[in-house]
């Protein structure tokens, strides 16, 4: 008897979906698209807000929109000042044109841009705006000098970037995942929720990261020079000559790879795990309730107060500048395999 009520229910249930998925078909139809190739001039620079995804691709300056029909009329494609403008102009959008759009099983609209340029130096997105790649690879874009800008919700993806210096700025909630290479120095700046994977090639690297902001890094630099903040999280692999790092707050660090001089600052509530990064030289400054290890080679010197604690591994020489109200514990080799 049971059976027979849980197969009248499951029928029950089925016919009531198909029913509801046949009314939203009804009600929200698929929004028929049109592509339109624009002539622009020529242009060095890209800003895209609202809903738009952007695919960008070498070539020559080049345009093409990939939208409802609907909504075609109201896209804005313009080059102001050789930045070019992507704009979707929804104030002027007829009310029942709008009304397709809303609801819980309204069609999300379809807003696509294939852009085309030989380089860039600027890079601008904001709102939901997703900027990638093109096809199933990476696109590469060269620059001598590249800016790029990410805020509120906007994506940069799957994108190879070559340039002698760049400087990226994140914040809100924006995201990216992208190759960096840059021949003379690379700026980063990280805030809000932001987060960032980035595979990086580089002579200079300079990082601030702050808020809840996360980071996770893989590459090679000549110098790195780190400050990190707030409740920021960082993960790092480098190779490289000399690494700086500033941690404050509550900032959680783990570095990896090897590095020839280190140069650690750490305060507060920062937590650096550096164990993972085989060091030559490590000059630690510790102060507050923050823990930092390390993995130290040839050389340690240490000052540290304010109820700090480090750890360190390998059998270096120890040069102690201050120890006060602190903890300066070594690491045996077993204990690190553990």
């Amino acid at each position: 008897m049971n059976n027979i009520i849980y197969k009248v229910l499951a029928i029950v249930i089925c016919s009531v979906a198909f029913v509801n998925f046949s009314w939203a078909q009804e009600l929200y139809p698929t929004q028929p698209q049109q592509e339109k190739d624009c002539e622009v001039e020529e242009f060095t620079a890209l800003s895209v807000g609202d809903n738009f995804q952007v695919t960008l691709r070498e070539g020559a300056c080049a345009v093409n929109l990939t939208a409802d029909e609907a909504l075609l009329p109201y896209i804005l494609v313009s080059v102001r000042d050789s930045v070019l403008c992507i704009e979707y102009d929804e104030k002027s959008v007829p009310r029942d044109v709008k009304k397709v759009y809303r609801g819980k099983n309204a069609p999300v609209p379809v807003l696509s841009v294939s852009v085309s340029s030989p380089f860039l130096n600027s890079i601008t997105a904001m709102d939901n705006a997703v900027i990638s790649g093109s096809g199933s690879g990476s696109s590469t874009v060269f620059s001598d000098d590249l800016e790029m800008n990410l805020s509120e919700k906007a994506t940069l993806k799957d994108l190879k970037l070559d340039t002698d210096r760049a400087i990226l700025r994140m914040d809100k909630h924006s995201v990216a995942d992208i190759t960096l290479k840059s021949e003379s120095q690379m700026e980063v700046s990280l805030k809000g929720n932001s987060q960032l994977k980035l595979q990086y090639k580089s002579r200079n690297l300079l990082l601030h990261q702050e808020g809840n902001s996360t980071a996770i890094l893989d590459g090679e630099s000549s110098t790195a020079t780190f400050a990190v903040s707030g409740f920021a999280k960082n993960r790092c692999t480098d190779k490289g000559n000399v690494l700086v790092l500033e941690a404050g707050g509550s900032a959680d660090i783990s570095l990896a790879g090897e590095i020839g001089d280190l140069t650690l600052t750490c305060e507060r509530n920062a937590k650096v795990d550096a164990l993972e990064m085989k060091t030559g030289r490590v000059k630690a400054t510790l102060n507050g309730w923050t823990s930092a290890s390390v993995n130290a080679q040839e050389f340690l010197s240490v000052h540290m107060t304010g109820g700090s604690t480090l750890s360190f591994a390998g059998v270096p020489a120890i040069q102690v500048d201050k120890i006060m109200k602190s903890s300066l514990i070594h690491i045996e080799e077993n204990e690190q395999e553990k």
